[in-house]
């Protein structure tokens, strides 16, 4: 979110990796430590800050979109592009309804501050919310 122009304070990061199980391990080798109970969310021991471990090409809810598998290997992060950062929200709103209504909201917000269009390059699958969101945001003056 912040990278893309929408600051917002959260206790976590998302983290999309090809292998999840790979990647909690050797995370826990160097200085991350599991949490009891799942098996995609490690804590960084210094900050405190959990590290979900989202897994690429995979879904975590019954939404329409998968979520991106990661191409690269990079010393850098890797920031989803907006068009994918707002598909993949809206995915998981269609999915999970009222409980991530936070990612409805981030939609909202997004469109506002980067002033999107109505036909901005989201997925097709999520296309129809998308715009529903824009036109209520841009009611047509009578």
């Amino acid at each position: 979110m912040q990278e893309h122009g929408y600051p917002r304070f959260t206790l976590d990061a998302d983290i999309i990796v090809p292998d999840v199980d790979f990647a909690r391990g050797k995370l826990c080798m160097n200085g991350f430590k599991e949490n009891p109970g799942s098996k995609m969310t490690i804590t960084d021991r210094e900050t405190k800050v959990e590290i979900d471990l989202l897994p690429g090409g995979g879904k975590l809810d019954p939404g329409p979109l998968t979520l991106p598998m990661p191409t690269q290997v990079s010393d850098q992060p890797q920031v989803l592009t907006l068009e994918r950062l707002i598909s993949s929200k809206l995915s998981t709103y269609i999915g999970r309804g009222i409980v991530r209504a936070q990612d409805y909201a981030d939609v909202v917000k997004l469109i506002q501050v980067n002033r999107l269009s109505r036909d901005f390059g989201v997925e097709d699958k999520v296309r129809d919310l998308y715009r529903k969101i824009w036109d209520e945001l841009h009611p047509k003056k009578s």
